[in-house]
This record gives C-alpha cells, structure tokens and sequence, in this order.
C-alpha cells in the first residue's frame, strides 16, 4: 500500500496523553491576541477546509469571548473541553459578516482547545483573534 492510496485524517487527541502524539495544539494563554495565518499545511476538517488548534488553560467561572476575523476567508471559531466536548460554536457574528464571534463561561477548570477553521470547503489566509 502507497501513501498515495491512502487518505489518513488524524484523530486529535484531547487528554493528558496528547502529548506524546503528533497532535499538537499551540499553548497560548488568557488575554492573548493572536495573529496567525490558516494553511493548506495545517489539520484537515474531513469536510475539504482546515484547520488550527491553541489550547487554553482556563478556569471555572471564567467567561471566554473570542472574536475571530479575516478578510481572506470564511471564519468559523470552536471551543473545545479537554473530553473533546464542543461548548460553544460560532460560524457568523451577529454583524451580518463572515467573521466569527463566540462566547462560554467555564464550568470546569482545565485545559481547553481553540480551534480556528475555514466555515467552507476552501479557503486559507491571514487571521487574527483574540
């Protein structure tokens, strides 16, 4: 069998153990703004666009807003527990645009993910958030 035949989208890994895998979100911490760029290099969605973790060290009672732009591409902002759980989701912001707006209060202390996406198929580029 030849890589060329096979078509191979990792699993992430959200536990303690992720670590020690291929899966490797960027740390980042409360209060940061990012600015970044979305590849064709980066994880694959399954659903034809990619995608970019950060994980988060966040505490219970915290209450999260990530405000997620771009010009280049259709934005689409996650945040992830540590169990893999989605606790909040946003494609489109209230604004009538394709930026992304999401907001959480956190219930339970510990690390969670970040994930930064293309909304469509295609698209890459330039975003920042924070």
């Amino acid at each position: 069998m030849t890589s060329a035949l096979v078509t191979f989208y990792p699993t992430p890994s959200y536990g303690q153990n992720s670590q020690n895998s291929f899966y490797n979100p960027i740390p980042i911490t409360a209060n940061t703004t990012v600015d970044d760029r979305l590849t064709v290099g980066d994880m694959p969605t399954g659903e034809g666009g990619f995608a970019r973790d950060y994980r988060i060290n966040l505490q219970a009672g915290d209450q999260v807003s990530i405000d997620l732009r771009s010009d280049e591409f259709d934005t689409m902002v996650m945040l992830i527990g540590d169990d893999g759980t989605t606790i909040v989701a946003n494609d489109d912001s209230t604004e009538g645009g394709t930026n992304s707006l999401a907001f959480a209060r956190i219930t339970e202390s510990g690390d969670y993910i970040v994930r930064v996406r293309t909304y469509a198929a295609t698209g890459e580029g330039h975003f920042p958030w924070q």
